[in-house]
């Protein structure tokens, strides 16, 4: 079986000094009944943590702590970003290896306020 997250953030489209919720939804993969791969099936990790990095357009580093909440297939962070331009961000499980971190970049727009 492999590991994988879905990340996902709202809204969609930060602004720059705008509070963002980043929410991870961990998957696992099985063979479907015929052989072939892969049926995604939502995860309950209940004895981890996910670790968040973030990565500034000029390469700064920074974290989200998420934690579970009610639904247990959801962990959810807040986050604010601080600068625009393209941040990326990288999940991983810390106890769990996974075939490898998932990542994907965010685009951050100048807020409204500083134009």
């Amino acid at each position: 079986m492999t590991l994988k997250m879905r990340v996902s953030m709202i809204p969609t489209t930060p602004e720059v000094g705008q509070p963002v919720s980043v929410l991870i939804r961990p998957y696992v993969s099985s063979r479907r009944e015929n052989g072939k791969c892969c049926n995604w099936l939502p995860v309950n990790l209940v004895n981890e943590r996910l670790k968040i990095a973030v990565r500034s357009p000029d390469g700064r580093k920074d974290r989200i702590t998420v934690g579970k909440t009610v639904d247990p297939h959801l962990w959810q962070g807040g986050f604010v970003f601080s600068s625009p331009g393209r941040w990326k961000l990288t999940a991983a499980a810390v106890d769990v290896q996974l075939q490898r971190p998932e990542s994907f970049v965010v685009r951050v727009l100048r807020s409204n306020a500083a134009a």
